[in-house]
């Protein structure tokens, strides 16, 4: 005998693979934006996309990523590049990483986050984005 419990478990499972591009991935959906920072475009700064969605943190969904171009513009890629992301909520998080010489040897290098860690931790961020099916234009990230 099976359980509704478990039935509508599978059903949810069925319904996520099913809704990919027919081979197994989830739908995903072109997403871009901008990072600013105190007005200024972030160049380089890495964006990533946590979902909150339970059925979006089962093993095999990505974790979508960006990296902002010289104008602060970024599109996230989820299995390929500017491929997007699945609908759903998320938390995000932003690193805007720097080179810095620890010494006068150029092998000795380490890299610094120039915002400090204060957009870095997706719980801590206060940043959070909606992405729906089809094209998201999210609007710009303001970073202080």
């Amino acid at each position: 005998m099976i359980r509704f419990g478990n039935f509508a478990a599978a059903l949810v499972a069925l319904a996520a693979v099913s809704i990919g591009c027919g081979d197994g991935r989830v739908a995903v959906y072109p997403v871009s934006g901008q990072v600013n920072y105190k007005g200024k475009p972030a160049a380089g700064a890495t964006v990533i996309f946590y979902a909150q969605n339970a059925e979006l943190k089962e093993p095999g969904i990505p974790i979508p990523e960006g990296t902002t171009a010289d104008d602060g513009s970024f599109q996230l890629k989820s299995f390929e590049p500017a491929d997007g992301a699945p609908a759903g909520e998320y938390k995000v998080s932003i690193v805007w990483n720097q080179v810095i010489r620890a010494s006068n040897d150029p092998e000795s290098q380490i890299e610094e986050d120039r915002l400090r860690g204060a957009y870095a931790d997706p719980e801590t961020s206060g940043l959070t984005a909606t992405v729906t099916d089809g094209d998201n234009q999210l609007p710009p990230f303001e970073l202080k």
